[in-house]
């Protein structure tokens, strides 16, 4: 803490709050002392967890053959070594830059969207389903959108799109799909 300028009563007060904490561990199997990590659910947590891991760029410092990257509560440490994929912000990164990898596992993950959207629609309204796929699906193939919607393969993502708006609008899967973007 002193090291982030927290001295004092306020330091105090922090490690009074961080020590000597107990923890369930495993289904309630018992209790367990713990001295490492941060409490969650207070209003203290994401604050205390950025401090936590910032003193982990001191370990850090002079390393030669690791580099950490820390954005918000993302950490990566990055090693020399010959790899050709990598998952780095949630996106799959290939050595040829093609994007296929990504683009597969995101149609994986809408196409698993289109059948709860399948299964909700014969008990939710379309305006529920609507707010779901605004929260859910829309989020996922915006995501880096500007990295990887060049590909040949995105065509593969706008198809699961045209199958989500179509199962939310009732229309068979072979109906065009337009004028249901266009429609409110």
């Amino acid at each position: 803490m002193n090291r982030n300028g927290i001295r004092g009563i306020p330091n105090n007060w922090i490690r009074s709050y961080l020590l000597n904490r107990s923890l369930t561990v495993s289904l309630n199997v018992g209790y367990r002392k713990s001295s490492l990590g941060v409490p969650q659910e207070s209003i203290l947590s994401p604050v205390l967890f950025l401090i936590y891991i910032n003193d982990l760029a001191f370990s850090f410092n002079g390393t030669v053959y690791a580099q950490l990257l820390l954005y918000a509560d993302d950490t990566n440490i990055l090693l020399p070594a010959p790899i050709s994929t990598t998952k780095f912000l949630g996106i799959n990164l290939s050595s040829n830059i093609s994007w296929e990898l990504h683009i597969d596992a995101l149609s994986v993950k809408l196409s698993t969207t289109c059948y709860i959207f399948r299964q909700l629609r014969y008990s939710v309204s379309r305006d529920i389903l609507l707010t779901v796929y605004y929260g859910y699906f829309y989020p996922h193939i915006t995501y880096g959108l500007l990295l990887w919607g060049s590909s040949p393969h995105s065509n593969k993502i706008f198809k699961m799109q045209k199958r989500a708006v179509r199962i939310i609008a009732w229309k068979p899967h072979d109906s065009p799909s337009k004028p249901m973007f266009n429609s409110p």
